[in-house]
């Protein structure tokens, strides 16, 4: 029987995609917490997006889109997260709790 050599990076592919809690390699462990700060604006399809003060944009998963009015500034903990529901961007953040918001105007849940 030939060698399948396609097979071996098929099987890492999915055995590195199919459990929860991966992250993107190098920026933290599944159970290592993160704490990000930026200001939620416009242009998420189905997750609030995030600008950090370097620039940098991220989908919010465990927040819904409505839920922080544009420009309100939110202090984060979570995880990145590769794969997600959010339809944007190659990774988002995994919200787990919003330690602090710069806007009194949070709407009702």
């Amino acid at each position: 029987m030939p060698p399948v050599k396609w097979l071996l990076p098929l099987l890492q592919f999915f055995l590195a995609n199919t459990f929860s809690g991966n992250v993107m390699a190098g920026e933290t462990s599944s159970a290592e917490q993160i704490r990000i700060h930026g200001m939620v604006i416009d242009g998420g399809i189905v997750c609030p997006l995030l600008t950090t003060e370097s620039g940098d944009r991220f989908p919010l998963m465990g927040i819904r889109k409505n839920e922080y009015p544009t420009g309100t500034w939110l202090d984060l903990t979570g995880k990145f997260i590769r794969f997600s529901t959010c339809q944007q961007g190659e990774r988002a953040f995994s919200v787990e709790t919003v330690k602090s918001t710069c806007d009194s105007g949070k709407r009702a849940r």
